[in-house]
């Protein structure tokens, strides 16, 4: 599984599972959007939520609309685990 975060110039930040990439954009699957939330004592979180809310199951090409696309790393690994999760419901040991 070739997980990604897309950051695009919407200032949107996507993890996905990457399926194919060509020149003309590339084919993700079970695409989440990266939100920041307020957690309480000034503090921020991150959650994932869906990115096309009424058809999360289909596959997306994100067309020329990407500024950078990368691998989850520390930090970001936990969303990767997160993204896992949510999009398998597969829970993952903690260590």
């Amino acid at each position: 599984m070739d997980i990604k975060i897309f950051k695009l110039f919407s200032g949107e930040e996507v993890i996905a599972t990457l399926e194919d990439a060509k020149e003309e954009g590339f084919t993700v699957s079970k695409p989440m959007l990266i939100q920041i939330v307020p957690k309480g004592g000034g503090e921020m979180g991150l959650m994932l939520i869906p990115w096309i809310v009424g058809n999360q199951k289909c596959n997306v090409t994100i067309g020329r609309h990407v500024m950078s696309v990368t691998h989850p790393i520390e930090p970001a690994k936990e969303f990767e685990d997160q993204y896992l999760q949510q999009t398998s419901g597969i829970v993952l040991a903690k260590g």
